[in-house]
This record gives structure tokens, C-alpha cells and sequence, in this order.
């Protein structure tokens, strides 16, 4: 199935060090720069991959960050978005920005049809399925109970959508579920406190506005 929905140009004219922050803005990270893996995959992510998902063998690369300046294990990296200023200083990019795509459509319908809109479950598993064929995975049962199905939805957001957008943040916070996973992680002990769950607030923004305060915990 096509994916493109919306995407934004990229510009050649833009240095490679202005694409860095741009890219690290935008929360849509391009893979290898360098030797060293920049954006590095959990291994709670890793593990989270059906054997023989297809997403798990195009859209994940590895290299060895050991006595290159990077983190030892941390060798996973995504690999969706290929082209960037690393492998494209000459001429026009060959890929967009992607913004949004026919993926995450078929996951908002399938997260409205888990919660009680037309077509139901068996809806939802449908859009779900469409997804997982495309990822060269089983189709999921037809038997599974709704809160089986919010569970495959949110499953299928989390493989889907990595790297892209901060989905799975914005995920976890609003179904309330970012303390109890986010806390759990390996990566975050010892845990700081839930006041992370929240941005800080730019104090330069506070400097404009005297009537904002500042976050907890910041």
C-alpha cells in the first residue's frame, strides 16, 4: 500500500550541521551520520518484534558504538528514513520529510474502533491486519476481546510508529500509562520522579510572561 500522505522538502541548500538540529527538532532521526549511532534503539523495543516482522528487518540497522565514543550495547538504530545529509550532499534529496502516512491512519481507525466506534472490534482487527500483512506477520484472531484488541492497537502503534514524531511518548501519556512503563525501564534507574512526565517550561518564556511558573522538579 502507498504510504505518503504529507511530506515536506527537504532543502540541499542546508548545511549538514543545520539538518542535525532540524532533524532532532522535527524528533525524525536519519540514520548514521558517522560511525556511531546517534538514535539508539531500547532493547524493551527491540524484544517488542513479532519473529519474521518485516519492520524489524528494514527499518533497523546495527553498528558498533565500542571505542568509537559511543555507548557499549547501544548498537540498534533506526534505519526508516535513509536519505539524509550524510549520504546526499550532491543534489536535490531524494526522500521528503515524512509527516504523516497511511500507517498511523489505519491505527487511528482501528484505536476509534476498539473504543466503541462503527465497526467495533472486528473492525479494528481488520485495520489491523491490513498492517501486519504488510509487515509480513499473521493476521490477528478474530476472537479477541476488546481489551485484547486496545492492547494490539497500542502494540502495533508502538512497532510502527518508532522514530517517528514522538508518538510513542505522546502515546503513553495519553492513555495514562507513562509512569508505569517509562518507570519500569532499565534506562531510567533509578527512577526520578513522575515530575518528568511533564517538559520543563523554556525560562525564557517565563521571562516574557511573569504569570507562568515553572514545573515541578525543574
Amino acid at each position: 500500500m502507498g504510504e505518503a500522505i504529507w511530506q515536506l522538502k527537504k532543502d540541499s541548500s542546508i548545511s549538514p550541521t543545520l539538518y542535525a538540529i532540524q532533524e532532532a527538532s522535527n524528533i525524525l532521526p536519519n540514520p548514521l551520520r558517522t560511525a556511531v549511532a546517534h538514535y539508539c534503539l531500547t532493547t524493551t523495543l527491540l524484544n517488542a518484534f513479532e519473529p519474521g516482522d518485516l519492520r524489524r528487518i528494514d527499518w533497523v540497522d546495527t553498528t558498533n558504538n565500542t571505542g568509537i565514543g559511543g555507548t557499549p550495547g547501544s548498537t540498534y538504530y533506526p534505519y526508516k528514513y535513509k536519505i539524509g545529509p550524510a549520504n546526499n550532499t550532491v543534489g536535490p534529496f531524494k526522500e521528503y520529510y515524512m509527516i504523516f502516512r497511511l500507517a498511523e491512519i489505519y491505527l487511528i481507525r482501528a484505536e476509534a474502533e476498539a473504543g466503541g466506534a462503527t465497526g467495533g472490534t472486528a473492525a479494528a482487527i481488520t485495520d489491523l491486519n491490513t498492517i501486519r500483512s504488510r509487515a509480513g506477520l499473521p493476521g490477528l484472531s478474530t476472537s479477541l476481546l476488546q481489551p485484547q484488541v486496545v492492547t494490539a492497537v497500542a502494540h502495533e502503534r508502538q512497532i510502527e510508529l518508532f522514530g517517528e514524531w514522538g508518538h510513542r511518548w505522546l502515546d503513553l501519556k495519553r492513555t495514562g500509562q507513562a509512569h508505569d512503563v517509562l518507570s519500569a525501564l532499565s534506562s531510567k534507574q533509578p527512577w526520578a520522579g513522575d515530575y518528568q512526565l511533564l517538559y520543563p517550561i523554556p525560562p525564557t518564556e517565563i521571562q516574557v510572561d511573569h504569570f507562568l511558573v515553572q514545573n515541578p522538579g525543574y
